[in-house]
């Protein structure tokens, strides 16, 4: 088990970029690969019942729950990966991941709807990665 990684310096530290883009990694790529499988196999039960599953609850939801875990998972890694203030690092992953998030839903061309999966997702992206965060923390200390 690793052990906390303790400053002995009590000045104010500034952000660790390789902590944030670490987490920020881990969440924006899990999320990708996940909706890439999900995606396949929602193709894959199109082509052999014929019918359309993208537009399914089931499908919306597996989409979320997955991109909501990796960006938890990505909270979690940016706050275990700084050396301190592991929930600004969880923090500035969360906001990276909102910003992401947005430009995709955004800059699709004529596939942007506010339905409530998309909604749910932006506004828990932040929350979820500072629980990832506060998870790390809170194993740091024990």
């Amino acid at each position: 088990m690793l052990e906390p990684r303790r400053s002995t310096v009590l000045a104010p530290h500034s952000l660790q970029a390789r902590a944030v883009l670490t987490g920020s990694l881990v969440d924006i790529g899990g999320t990708i690969h996940a909706q890439i499988v999900t995606s396949l196999l929602a193709g894959l039960l199109a082509t052999a019942g014929g019918i359309s599953v993208e537009a399914s609850f089931a499908f919306y939801l597996i989409n979320l729950v997955s991109g909501l875990f990796f960006t938890g998972f990505g909270g979690y890694t940016a706050a275990r990966t700084a050396r301190y203030q592991p929930l600004q690092h969880a923090l500035f992953t969360g906001l990276i991941s909102l910003a992401v998030s947005v430009a995709l839903t955004i800059g699709t061309p004529g596939t942007f709807v506010l339905s409530w999966p998309v909604l749910l997702g932006l506004l828990s992206v932040v929350p979820i990665a500072l629980l990832g965060g506060w998870l790390a923390q809170a194993e740091r200390e024990v």
